[in-house]
């Protein structure tokens, strides 16, 4: 799925003026990327890439941000190391009973993500 430019800063609960505090430009340069009225240099594409944890190409919106991957890339890279996982047991098993868990009681996609960070991750990622 391709997003709007403003999405991944929204995805990540930054406000325009957050986001160009961290790019160390303004919030008018934040809106002109956005509107497309202006592209970041690659300095800027490099950090908003490592910021939003994507590649390049996905913020580009050369190829389509697949969340799921994302999201397990995310819990095999920052994963509890005290939460007790049986030998058997894959992470991606752990999300996938998560994912089957949360579907019953009918959230958001954007609330199930939220909820595998808070309980899998070291940090909440979504800062």
């Amino acid at each position: 799925m391709m997003y709007s430019p403003s999405y991944l800063r929204n995805e990540n609960r930054l406000t325009q003026e957050a986001l160009a505090e961290k790019c160390h430009v303004s919030r008018q340069a934040i809106a002109k990327w956005e509107n497309g009225d202006s592209v970041p240099g690659l300095d800027k594409l490099c950090f908003l890439a490592e910021l939003y944890n994507v590649s390049l190409d996905e913020l580009v919106g050369k190829k389509a941000i697949d969340k799921y991957s994302r999201l397990l890339n995310l819990v095999k890279e920052n994963i509890v190391t005290d939460i007790p996982i049986n030998e058997n047991d894959e992470i991606s098993a752990i999300v996938s009973r998560y994912l089957m868990f949360v579907q019953s009681v009918d959230l958001s996609a954007e609330d199930k993500l939220r909820g595998l960070q808070e309980i899998f991750l070291k940090e909440n990622i979504s800062k």
